[in-house]
């Protein structure tokens, strides 16, 4: 989820139905600073097992310059 000034050019979300054990899953995002700014974006992962659903969200921060810079 983009903070306010932050767009996010293309597909955002992604399901994926199996992974093996200790893999890992990649996503490559573009994103579009509407603002120059300290920016953030909101990451949230949730897995779900047989036994149990976890959920994980994840903040991270951008900074974008102004055209030019």
């Amino acid at each position: 989820q983009p903070s306010e000034g932050l767009a996010v050019v293309g597909e955002h979300e992604m399901d994926i139905d199996e992974v093996a054990a200790r893999s890992r899953v990649q996503r490559e995002l573009t994103l579009q600073p509407l603002q120059p700014g300290v920016l953030s974006l909101t990451a949230t992962v949730l897995v779900d097992t047989d036994a149990e659903s976890i959920t994980r969200s994840y903040t991270i921060p951008l900074i974008a310059l102004p055209a030019g810079s």
